[in-house]
């Protein structure tokens, strides 16, 4: 790129006037930008839970490039699905223990292939990483769990004895209309009184 007079001067105004103001008002430099880089290593297992469901626990531990684990750090933990293209749902949130680790619990609900990905965003100290890993999973739970409501209590000639009387009220209802419908054309054509 060829710079001519007029643009390096502007550079050499503009350049120590940005520095200067982000100096007085505390505005972030290139030097207030994290720098050290981390990694990530996701780990996927299947196994049941306390119901017999199968669940995935997705555990990641998060380090510096030197190896040393990194605490209360949040990790974000995705899965990516097939609806209307390949999008990451999130999952949620883990903070990392002392030991850079967290760990999350997924419930799939299709056998097949799942693809993870956990994501640190970085801080004023650390840049960002991602790690991502794929499972297959043999078989997968429900996702509809019906809940018991409490009626079984209720006998069937409970049930049945509340069936007639709502009919025989819908029932009284219907006659009411029919002579309020049949009276008013007798209304009308006996004249006035």
């Amino acid at each position: 790129m060829i710079y001519t007079r007029r643009t390096l001067v502007t550079l050499g105004v503009a350049m120590p006037l940005a520095l200067v103001l982000s100096a007085l008002l505390g505005w972030p430099t290139l030097a207030d930008s994290p720098s050290a880089a981390t990694e990530i290593v996701l780990t996927l297992e299947e196994h049941e839970n306390s119901e017999g469901e199968e669940i995935v626990l997705a555990s990641a531990r998060l380090t510096d490039t030197a190896g040393q684990p990194l605490a209360d750090r949040p990790l974000d933990f995705f899965l990516t699905v097939d609806f209307f293209g390949q999008l990451p749902v999130s999952l949620g949130t883990a903070v990392t223990n002392a030991i850079g680790e967290a760990a999350l619990e997924y419930q799939p609900h299709q056998a097949g292939a799942h693809d993870f990905t956990v994501q640190f965003h970085g801080d004023e100290h650390y840049l960002a990483s991602e790690a991502a890993r794929t499972i297959d999973i043999s078989e997968a739970g429900s996702a509809y769990h019906p809940e018991h409501i409490g009626l079984q209590a209720i006998g069937g000639w409970t049930l049945r004895g509340i069936g007639l009387a709502v009919l025989g009220l819908w029932m009284l209802m219907g006659l009411v209309v029919i002579r309020i419908l049949w009276g008013i054309p007798n209304a009308s054509s006996s004249g006035p009184r």
